[in-house]
């Protein structure tokens, strides 16, 4: 679908939240068709839900958890996280409900637990930023700041975008911090910790990367992010399972987005040269500076 370049966007689309950006970076064919050409895909065949869930959802599952979590930060035990839990809608009654529901409880207090050891500043409210760079302006804000540094929290598993977006607040806080807070980044997922430490060219990092984006608006390239960042962080076989198949869910190689964008072949074939290319372009210095200790980054 997408065969000569768009002309550039306009201005205003110089002005981008760190998330927006991150999304954009992650998967662009997918911004492009959505954003620049306001295209929506639907499913072909849609279906009312039956009257009662057999599994729990992922996105019903993350609200569930968060619910609970919050429960339990104020002071809930676990027989009222439990209650909570099951008088909700997420879940399937019966036995198989109540097991599920008593996995989350004890998930969420496990999490809650860990972010205890970041202390009061994982509860802080949020700060919001705006960062001149060049004809860009990146904004966004800064989760539980202080002298320390940043300390935030998400109750999902760190996807491609979502450690991306941290590093993004992260070069911003390096860049162009307040004064007296520390470049310092303390990040917790559900099954991972990002510790950031300062990078003295942060500025110059986010500007290549606003680059990357703007190209992309006109011309998104051949780029899906879980596969790349798999290519940097893992291995050439995980990358390989991400891209054609991904431990039986549909692989990059046929996310309808990016076959839209850029056709349907029946057999995907190989990861795309422009793919490997770019994979360290986007993700290789934040996954250097998860490697580095904070003292290195």
């Amino acid at each position: 679908m997408l065969g000569a370049p768009l002309a550039p966007p306009e201005a205003s689309w110089r002005r981008v939240d760190a998330e927006a950006l991150a999304y954009g970076l992650v998967h662009p064919a997918r911004r492009v068709l959505r954003e620049r050409l306001h295209i929506e895909l639907r499913a072909a065949a849609q279906q009312l839900p039956g009257s009662e869930p057999f599994v729990l959802e992922r996105e019903d599952g993350w609200a569930l958890d968060e619910r609970l979590l919050a429960a339990l930060h104020a002071g809930a035990g676990a027989a009222q996280a439990l209650r909570l839990a099951l008088a909700g809608t997420e879940l399937p009654h019966g036995p198989a409900g109540q097991t599920l529901a008593r996995e989350r409880v004890a998930a969420a207090g496990q999490f809650l637990a860990r972010l205890q050891r970041l202390g009061p500043p994982a509860w802080a409210p949020a700060l919001p930023f705006a960062c001149a760079l060049g004809p860009f302006e990146l904004t966004g804000a800064w989760a539980g700041l202080q002298a320390g540094g940043q300390v935030g929290w998400q109750l999902r598993p760190a996807s491609a975008g979502a450690r991306l977006a941290v590093w993004l607040r992260h070069l911003a806080l390096c860049h162009a911090g307040p004064a007296g807070a520390a470049p310092r980044t303390h990040w917790m997922f559900l099954d991972r910790e990002m510790v950031l430490g300062p990078v003295a060219d942060a500025g110059r990092e986010l500007a290549h990367l606003l680059e990357l984006y703007w190209a992309g608006l006109s011309r998104p390239p051949r780029f899906m992010g879980r596969t790349a960042l798999a290519l940097l962080d893992e291995t050439e076989t995980r990358a390989q399972g991400l891209w054609h198949n991904a431990h039986r869910r549909s692989g990059e190689a046929l996310d309808p987005w990016y076959r839209l964008a850029f056709g349907a072949p029946a057999d995907p074939g190989p990861i795309p040269a422009e793919l490997r290319a770019l994979a360290a372009p986007v993700f290789g210095r934040m996954v250097a500076a998860e490697r580095a200790t904070p003292e290195d980054a």
